[in-house]
Formats: structure tokens, sequence, C-alpha cells
């Protein structure tokens, strides 16, 4: 043994827990025989139970350190005796040492909180460096007093960690709009900002996302430095977006004009460097303002967008912007979606997912409506009229084309793809019978993956689940979109036993700078492949990110590293040059 792991820790651990007392509880005579000779090379106190009932007898009538047990037993499994166990005492290590690998009795354990999953036969040097592990826990149980303060902040400081994340921007350090909304809830304000920093996507296609990424960065910290503490709280919303809470209760607000182009001449007058240019970078803003306790952000949002379509440079909120322009961009929107019906330019677009080696094995289908300007094919995302669809009862629509559309065309590339469901689709009978007519119709049950965002699969979890369990007996299988971007119940989630788990973006755009994102993935990796569900990371932009998440064991990757969605006549060129690619 001592060629297995280094002789020292093997003494150590004998010494350690040679007055430790086991309870041992398995059914099979050899194997509890065989497998107590080698627990006896490390404990001298061990109990032996044959089964969960005689096992839990046993633990209730004596004091034990550490019970060591099989799962599948007569009369009452180990699964169940743990429960019971975990009644009389919450904390007892326990370690299971089973045949059983199935992910339904790792998720079992993982609820009871054991301490190790071993599987039979036993190997000495997992075996060995389990022990030393437990045998540490124990010893710190025992010995000191202050273990539970101690792992009480363990626990605290991981709870501070995911609330930091929740609260603040992974990019720019800052706070972000949930901290933002909390802070508005909680104390009087004056007014709220938003800073939109005009044409952020020209620095994205001249210096790379990198520099996109770095000109946000250097505006947040000039933005930070160059305003009184006293007067703004500076906030991160999203990519070119900014917030700022004015913070003094007693501000005069005949001096705001002043104070606002005060505040544009700043920024006016910041000036950025990156690699990548040869001359100073300056940036432009445009600001909507509210001076409204209730729904500050939409309205200060509104004010936005009013600016912006008046090209001027600044906007306050007034009842005038709501009516009007509201009503105006709705009213836009929903004769835009009518004209794209209609005139046949509600289409599919096609973004492909590779695997390890680069290779493309499936793609995401995604809806583009297709406007016309200056003679020119303008793709539109549905974040743009999306709201408005579901509002005009259009939505429905635009599901049953983008499906059709997807169907027939993945068809004939006769390579797997998903499409993304809404909750709203997955609970309305009339989508579910287009669904499976549509499945029929194209035959493409084991093509087809559904994808439904984290957040909606507990809107209505048994209503998900029942879809689920439907959908899967036509042969198609089913990812969890957006992963990690919420704060859900994961083991919930898990349950569902999704055969795809996709990364959200918000987690691998910077993982490869960000040890917070880099650790929350390497955790949810190791989960999955236990569990044998596939990983999919969202936003691979950059060689650096998809070399992190190869590292990490991501199984496959999907980003403009690769390529943007592309249309259905340039699938064949995208497969053509991958292939160029691969052979180079």
């Amino acid at each position: 043994m001592d060629k297995i792991v280094d002789k020292n820790l093997i003494i150590s651990l004998m010494k350690n827990s040679k007055d430790l007392r086991v309870l041992y509880v398995e059914d099979n005579e050899y194997v509890r025989e065989s497998t107590k000779e080698i627990l006896e090379r490390f404990f001298q106190h061990i109990t032996v139970g044959v089964n969960g009932v005689d096992g839990l007898e046993k633990f209730g009538q004596s004091k034990y350190d550490l019970v060591i047990t099989d799962i599948n037993m007569p009369i009452m499994n180990g699964i169940e005796m743990i429960k019971n166990i975990r009644k009389i005492d919450n904390d007892i290590p326990i370690l299971i040492i089973s045949a059983h690998s199935e992910s339904r009795y790792f998720m079992d354990a993982i609820k009871q909180n054991i301490d190790g999953y071993l599987l039979k036969p036993l190997e000495m040097k997992q075996l060995i460096n389990q022990l030393l592990k437990t045998v540490e826990r124990i010893e710190l149980i025992k010995e000191n007093r202050s273990y539970k303060e101690g792992l009480e902040i363990q626990i605290q400081e991981r709870t501070d960690a995911v609330e930091f994340m929740f609260y603040h921007d992974s990019l720019t350090g800052l706070k972000n709009k949930n901290a933002l909304l909390e802070d508005i809830e909680n104390e009087n304000f004056t007014a709220v900002l938003i800073l939109d920093i005009d044409n952020l996507q020209d620095f994205n296609d001249f210096y790379g996302l990198s520099g996109g990424n770095k000109v946000i960065e250097s505006f947040a910290d000039a933005l930070e430095s160059s305003l009184d503490d006293n007067l703004y709280s500076v906030y991160h919303f999203h990519n070119d977006k900014f917030m700022l809470r004015m913070k003094n209760k007693n501000y005069d607000i005949n001096n705001f004009e002043k104070d606002i182009k005060e505040l544009i001449l700043k920024i006016d007058n910041f000036k950025f460097y990156l690699d990548e240019a040869n001359e100073p970078i300056f940036v432009d803003v445009t600001i909507g303002i509210s001076f409204e306790q209730d729904y500050a952000i939409e309205k200060a949002m509104m004010a936005l967008k009013y600016a912006k379509k008046g090209k001027r440079s600044y906007a306050v909120y007034k009842k005038l912007i709501d009516r009007g322009e509201a009503s105006k961009e709705s009213l836009f929107w929903k004769d835009e979606i009518k004209k794209a019906v209609n005139d046949d330019k509600i289409i599919s677009v096609f973004q492909p997912i590779v695997n390890r080696d680069k290779q493309i094995i499936k793609y995401e289908a995604l809806m583009r409506l297709v406007q016309i300007e200056d003679s020119k094919e303008k793709l539109i995302s549905p974040f743009f009229f999306l709201d408005t669809a579901i509002k005009s009862r259009q939505y429905s629509k635009l599901t049953n084309i983008m499906v059709e559309k997807s169907f027939k065309i993945m068809k004939e590339n006769r390579k797997d793809f998903s499409i993304n469901l809404s909750f709203e689709d997955i609970n309305n009978s009339a989508t579910i019978k287009m669904l499976k007519d549509q499945i029929e119709k194209y035959q493409v049950g084991k093509q087809l993956i559904l994808e439904i965002i984290e957040s909606e699969c507990l809107e209505d979890y048994v209503v998900v689940k029942n879809f689920i369990k439907d959908f899967r007996e036509l042969g198609v299988r089913i990812a969890i979109d957006d992963f990690g971007a919420g704060f859900s119940n994961y083991m919930q989630i898990l349950e569902i036993e999704p055969d795809y788990l996709k990364l959200d973006g918000s987690m691998i755009k910077e993982i490869d700078k960000s040890k917070k994102s880099y650790e929350f993935v390497k955790s949810i990796v190791g989960l999955t492949k236990a569990l044998g569900i596939t990983t999919i990371a969202e936003f691979v932009h950059s060689q650096e990110v998809f070399e992190t998440c190869l590292e990490l064991g991501v199984d496959q990757y999907q980003g403009y590293y690769f390529s943007p969605p592309v249309k259905e006549d340039e699938l064949e060129i995208l497969e053509v040059e991958t292939s160029i690619s691969e052979m180079t």
C-alpha cells in the first residue's frame, strides 16, 4: 500500500483512525467480510450491520464517528437508512461503498450530504484518499469546538461570494442592475440616469470584442473616478449601458440642467488607449433620466429611447414620452411583424455548435425578421419585437413559422439541431400539437433538441416535467439553456435529467480572466460528467475562452469565434470552410 500512497500519510491515517468507532452495513456476506478485513487495517472498533434495519437499530444503540454503507439491501436500502440516521445526527460523516453508479443514486446520495461515494470493487488508493479526508473531518469535529463556527464562516464566505456575483458586474466590478433595484427600493433617491455609449458595436467590429470590452472597462474606471461619491452611485447595466443613482436627498433640481451638461462635458474629455489603436479613443453617450420613484429604470429607459430617436444628448422622462413613444414603437413593430409574416420575411438562421475538435456537430435555429433598408437586407433579432409579438397575439404565429422552416431545412441538412421554447410555448396546447405534427411530418424527432431557459423550468415545474416526458417519447432530447444565469434550485433542474446544459454566456465570456467564472464552471462540469450530461459553452468569442473551456472539460461550443448565425444558403459553404480548416 505504501507504494500507492505516501507512507507517512498511511501511518498518519492508521494513528488517527484506530480509536474511531465505525458502523459498517452490508448485506452480502462475502463482500461484508472482505471489506471488513480491509477496514480493520485502519479501524479497531467496527460494528457490522447486515441490512438497513439492522444498521439503523445499531446506530440508535451506540455512538459512532463514521458510517460506511452499501445502497442496495433488503428490508431497508442504504439511502432510506441514511435518511433516518440524518434525523438522529445530521453531521455524522457517511461514506457509501456500492456497485451502483446510476445518476439517480448519485442524486439521492447528494441530497443526504454524504462525504464520499466509492465504487465496488474497492480501489485501494481511492479508499485511502477518501478515508484520509473523512478522518481529518472527524478529528476536526471531535477536537475543535469551534469547528461549526469555522464551517459557518466558510458558508458565509461562499454566500458572500455568490451574493457579490449577483450584485456586481463581472467585467467592470461595478454594482449591477440587481443592486440598483435593491438600492432604490430601500432608499429615497433623487434621480436615475442611464448612460448609453453610442455605437459601441463599431468598437467591437473594428477592434474585436476584447477591444470593445477594454473600452467598457476604461469607461467604467473613468466614470467612477470622475464623479463625486456623495452625489452619484455608479452601476453597470448591460454592455454599453451604465446607470447613475443620484444620492443627495436635498438636491436642488433647479441645478440639474447645469449638472447634466457638466457630466456630458466630463465624458467628452474621457480618452482611452488600446493596444489595437494608434490614437486615443473618445466616446459619446446618450442619457435618459427619470426623477420618478416608481418604475424608475423603465422610465429612464423610455427617456433614453426618446433621446436617441430625437438625436438628443439627453432627455428627461415625462408622461408624454411614455404615452406617445411607447405606443408609437409598439404600433411600429406590430405592423412590421404583420408585414413580415405576409411577405414571408420571418426566417430561420443557424449558429453552429462544434465539438472539442472544432467539427460542426449540430446547429441552433434562431428567428430573424428581415427588413430592407436602402436596398440592403437587415436581420432583426427577436429582442426588438418579441414583447410586441406577445402583446399583439402574433407570437404563436411566429413560433409556427419558425418551427416549420427550421424542421424543413434541417431535415434536408440531416444534422442535429435545436430550437428555443419559452414557457408560453410549453404551456400552450395548440403549440404542443403543432410541434408534434411537424415532428411527425418531417421525421426529425431524433435530430431535434428542445432548449428551455433555466429560469423558465421552474415557472411550473410539473408542467415542464410532463412536457419533457411527452417529447422524449418522440426521440427528442432536452437542453437547459442559460444554465447558471439565475439562482434557481439546481437540484430540481438536474432532476429533469436534461441531455445538455448550455452554460450561460455571463459565465463563459470572461472565463479566461475571471477566477470566479472558472471555478463555477469547473464545479458544474464535474457534476454533469458524473451525471452523464453533455455541457455546451455559449458565447465562445476567442481562442483564449475556447482553450480555457477545453481545459475544464466542456464538451461542446457555440459562439462567434466559430461562426455567427448564418442563413440557409450559407450552411453548405460554412461546412465546406470548416472541413478545409480542419485539414489545414
